[in-house]
């Protein structure tokens, strides 16, 4: 199948925003620790490079310096293009060349996989319905654990300092999938076979002819929660000053939480600074400023934050004003 026929698949299914893209707007950070310093293809792998600490204190990492991200060292150009709907790319990937891939994981990062090709913060196997990836052989290679000091507690799987381009294309091909079927349920069909057999382990089950819609909906509920599981994702209290952050423990959250959005045709979402609610935006969230609901104490409570901080802010310009050099 062809892009442009998947498109016609999403704009009949009703999975595009008005711009005509799959990713939403979503108010998750994506954190990106230790500093990557390159990552190429090798083998069928792409190899990420870390940047070894300036100094280790009582176990912890320090860097004197900054880098520049792979993200940074991209050219304008394929930035923003990888930038603009970050879903629909990385969709794409199954069908593109290892270059095509490398530029997508320059821009994003990881999807941190461990020795079984899935996110390493996974659960017990068996508690997915979904389709795996075929685990990558151990001697091929190896994890970041022979860096930790042996004193520190970690779970089973460790993130992997190579990531196969298999694993890469079996979750973008996964995702396409997801979305697939999601617009032919919402255009009041049923998903293909070949869909769900990449999306279910086994695919579809066997069922009555009257239950087909009706399974559809409810399988496709439990692939979006898989993908939620895989991902982690954290809510992020940073001060007391009200402010809710959603975070992510690597890229396949962002993905899965876009992927979400896409499914259920809503606009965004972000997490109100007073009440800590979730609520759909007009607009996408600002990541480094408080975001509101339409509540009207929620409202209130803004005004009241933002008249603080102007009273605040003329205080201390007062005062800047008024000591006198020595």
């Amino acid at each position: 199948m062809t892009q442009r026929d998947l498109s016609a698949d999403w704009e009949l299914g009703d999975l595009l925003t008005p711009e005509g893209n799959l990713t939403r707007a979503a108010p998750i950070y994506l954190r990106r620790f230790p500093p990557i310093e390159d990552v190429t293809v090798r083998n069928g792998f792409l190899m990420w490079q870390f940047r070894e600490p300036d100094r280790v204190i009582e176990g912890t990492a320090i860097f004197n310096t900054p880098i520049p991200s792979p993200r940074a060292r991209l050219d304008l150009g394929t930035r923003v293009r990888n930038e603009k709907d970050m879903l629909r790319r990385f969709v794409e990937l199954c069908d593109s060349s290892d270059q095509a891939v490398l530029e997508f994981a320059k821009c994003w990062g990881r999807l941190r996989l461990c020795e079984h090709s899935m996110p390493h913060d996974h659960g017990p196997l068996t508690m997915y319905k979904l389709r795996v990836p075929q685990p990558v052989a151990r001697r091929i290679i190896k994890s970041r654990r022979t860096r930790l000091p042996r004193d520190i507690v970690r779970p089973a799987c460790f993130s992997l300092t190579g990531e196969s381009l298999h694993a890469w294309r079996f979750f973008s091909r996964q995702a396409q999938a997801i979305l697939k079927i999601a617009a032919r349920v919402h255009s009041g069909r049923v998903g293909a076979n070949e869909d769900w057999e990449w999306v279910l382990d086994g695919g579809l089950p066997g069922h009555p002819g009257s239950a087909t819609a009706q399974l559809n909906h409810v399988f496709l509920v439990e692939a979006l929660r898989g993908w939620t599981s895989l991902g982690r994702l954290r809510l992020w209290v940073p001060d007391l000053e009200g402010k809710i952050k959603l975070t992510g423990f690597d890229l396949f959250a962002k993905l899965a939480i876009e992927l979400v959005l896409a499914v259920s045709r809503r606009k965004g979402f972000g997490v109100c600074s007073a009440c800590g609610r979730q609520y759909e935006p007009s607009r996408r969230p600002a990541r480094d400023r408080s975001n509101y609901c339409d509540d009207v104490r929620c409202q209130r409570e803004a005004a009241r934050r933002r008249k603080a901080a102007s009273r605040n802010f003329l205080k201390r310009r007062a005062k800047t004003r008024t000591t006198p050099d020595l």
